[in-house]
C-alpha cells in the first residue's frame, strides 16, 4: 500500500472494522419484487391452466379423443414430478434462510422492507390456506368413492371411479402447487429484510497528505487467495480450468523479488484444488523455489477446497469415510511445517488466565494419533465383534407347544478408548487451534487466523462458510488479551456485518 496516497488507520479494538452499507433504493426493491410475483403467478397460472384444460377435455367430454387422455397423463406425470421437486427445493431454501445465522439480527429494518415482508407473509398464508383446502378436498372425493361402492354396479363404479380419480389428482396437484408457492413466498419474506442490512462492502481508506502518512507506522501485507494448485501441471482443476501451477511459480518469483517490500504474506484459503496429498507436495515444492525469508512471512488460512469435498467426480465419502479428517490432517501438517513455530494458540480456552503456546508445541501431544491418518492400514476405525448364535427350540403357549428361533448374528462394538481418541483427534485439534495468532515482526500488528469452513461432505454445501458462536466468544477473549495491538482478521469466506453490531460488543 502506497503511503503517499493512503492513510493507514489502526483497527478499532472495541468492535469489528466499520463498513459502509450500499443500500438499494426501496422503490426499486418493491418494484422488482412485484415483477417477480407477477412472473411467478403467470407461470403457476399457466401450469394450472394446462391442467384444467386437459381435465375438461378428458373428464367432462366422454367423446374426447384418446390423444387428450394420453397428453393429460403425460403432462400430469411430468408436472407432478416437477411440482414435487420445486416444493422440496423451496422448502430446503426456506429452511436455510430461516436457520441462517443472519436471521438472528432483526433490527434497524426500514419501513419499506417491513411492508414488503408483511405482504410476502400474507401472500404465503393465503396461498398456503388455499393449498390446504385443495388437499382437504381430496378426502371428500375419496369418501364419495367409498360410499358409491355399496350402491353401484361394477361398470358404473368403474366409470365413477375414473371420473373421481381425475378430480382427486386435480385437487391434489393444485394443492401441492399452492403450497409450493406459499413456501416460496415465505422464504422471500425472510430474505427481504436482510436486503439493506447485509449489502455491505469495505469502507475505503481516507486519503491524506504524504507528511501525515510518513509519521504513521504501518506494515505492508501481500494478500493472495485461491491458488487451486493441482498435483501436475497438465492436470485440470475440478472446474475444468487449466492448472494454475505455472502462474504460481511466477507469483513466487515475484514475491522473492519484492521480498523487502512486504512484512507478511497472507494466503487465505483454497491453496490446493482438492486437498490431495500430491497437491500439497506440489505446493511445498513451489515454496522451495522461494527464499527462506519468504517462508518466514507466509501465513496460511484454510479454505473449503483444502478441507471439504467439492470434486464432482469424487464420491460423497472417501478414504473409508474419513475423507474430511484426512484432509484436515494434511492441512495441519502443512500448517505446522510452515508456521508451527511462529503462530500461537490459546492452551486452554476455559482458563481464566490465558496462556499462549506455539502451534508446534500444542500438536506435539497429538501426533501419535494424527499420523495414523497417513495410510489406509493405520486409519482409525470403529471395530465390531461379530458373534453368531445358533438356533434353538423354545416353549410356546400356542400349539404345537414349541417354537424354533433361527440363528442370529450380533455386532458388538469393541472400539477401545485409545482407538476412540484417534478417531476424534482431527476434529478436536481442528476445533481448538482456531483462532490462531501471529505477531508480525517489528510491528504492533497481530494477525488472527480464522477457520470459517463448515463440516460438509457434499458438493451442495461445501463452499458455505460460517462463524460459530464459540468463535465469536474466543474473538472477544483475544481482543481483550491483545488490546494494545492492532488486529487483522484473516479468513477465507466473505463476512458481511449488519448495521446493528450490538451482539459483537465485548
Amino acid at each position: 500500500m502506497d503511503s503517499k496516497n493512503q492513510c493507514i488507520h489502526k483497527p478499532i479494538k472495541a468492535d469489528f472494522p466499520e463498513v459502509a452499507v450500499n443500500t438499494i433504493p426501496g422503490w426499486f426493491v418493491i418494484k422488482w419484487q412485484f415483477i417477480k410475483i407477477l412472473i411467478n403467478l403467470v407461470v403457476g397460472g399457466f401450469v394450472l391452466g394446462i391442467t384444467s384444460f386437459l381435465l375438461c377435455f378428458t373428464v367432462f367430454s366422454p367423446d374426447a379423443p384418446r390423444f387428450f387422455l394420453v397428453l393429460f397423463i403425460i403432462t400430469a406425470i411430468v408436472l407432478g414430478i416437477v411440482g414435487v421437486f420445486f416444493i422440496y427445493a423451496s422448502s430446503w431454501d426456506f429452511h436455510n434462510r430461516f436457520s441462517s445465522r443472519a436471521t438472528a439480527w432483526i433490527s434497524d429494518i426500514p419501513a419499506n422492507i417491513i411492508i414488503l415482508m408483511l405482504f410476502w407473509f400474507l401472500l404465503a398464508a393465503g396461498t398456503g390456506l388455499i393449498g390446504l383446502l385443495c388437499i382437504a378436498k381430496v378426502h371428500g372425493e375419496i369418501w364419495t368413492i367409498y360410499y358409491e361402492i355399496s350402491s353401484s354396479g361394477i361398470e358404473k363404479l368403474l366409470a365413477f371411479f375414473i371420473l373421481k380419480a381425475f378430480w382427486i389428482y386435480g385437487w391434489l396437484y393444485a394443492g401441492l402447487m399452492f403450497l409450493f408457492h406459499a413456501v416460496w413466498f415465505a422464504a422471500c419474506g425472510f430474505s427481504e429484510r436482510n436486503r439493506e442490512d447485509f449489502g455491505a462492502t469495505c469502507q475505503d481508506l481516507k486519503p491524506c497528505d504524504s507528511t501525515t502518512c510518513q509519521s504513521i507506522p504501518y506494515v505492508r501485507i501481500t494478500h493472495i487467495s485461491d491458488l487451486h494448485i493441482t498435483s501436475e501441471d497438465h492436470t485440470r482443476t475440478a472446474e475444468g480450468k487449466p492448472s494454475p501451477n505455472e502462474y504460481c511459480r511466477e507469483l513466487i518469483r515475484s514475491l522473492v523479488v519484492n521480498d523487502n517490500n512486504t512484512s507478511a504474506i497472507l494466503l487465505t484459503g483454497d491453496v490446493t484444488d482438492a486437498g490431495r496429498a500430491n497437491e500439497w507436495k506440489m505446493f511445498l515444492n513451489l515454496l522451495d523455489n522461494g527464499s527462506n525469508q519468504l517462508k518466514e512471512k507466509l501465513i496460511l488460512v484454510p479454505g473449503n477446497h483444502d478441507i471439504n469435498i467439492h470434486d464432482p467426480r469424487a464420491k460423497l465419502s472417501q478414504e473409508d469415510g474419513n475423507g474430511r479428517k484426512v484432509r484436515i490432517v494434511r492441512f495441519i501438517s502443512v500448517l505446522n511445517k510452515i508456521q508451527g513455530t511462529r503462530t500461537t494458540i490459546v492452551k486452554d480456552w476455559n482458563s481464566q488466565q490465558l496462556e499462549f503456546i506455539s502451534l508446534d508445541e500444542y500438536l506435539g501431544q497429538w501426533w501419535c494419533y494424527l499420523k495414523k491418518y497417513t495410510s489406509a492400514e493405520t486409519m482409525p476405525r470403529r471395530r465390531y465383534k461379530k458373534t453368531t448364535y445358533p438356533g434353538y427350540w423354545t416353549e410356546d403357549c400356542k400349539p404345537p407347544g414349541m417354537r424354533y428361533v433361527p440363528p442370529y448374528i450380533v455386532n458388538e462394538e469393541v472400539t477401545t478408548s485409545e482407538e476412540w481418541a484417534a478417531i476424534n483427534a482431527p476434529s478436536k485439534v481442528w476445533d481448538h487451534i482456531f483462532p490462531m495468532v501471529w505477531e508480525v515482526p517489528q510491528s504492533n500488528v497481530s494477525i488472527i487466523i480464522l477457520n470459517t469452513n463448515i463440516n460438509s461432505k457434499t458438493m451442495a454445501e461445501n463452499a458455505f462458510g460460517e462463524f460459530h458462536d464459540h468463535t465469536i466468544s474466543r474473538l472477544r477473549v483475544l481482543r481483550n488479551a491483545l488490546n494494545s495491538r492492532s488486529l487483522i482478521y484473516a479468513l477465507h469466506h466473505q463476512v458481511v456485518l449488519p448495521k446493528n453490531k450490538k451482539k459483537f460488543q465485548p
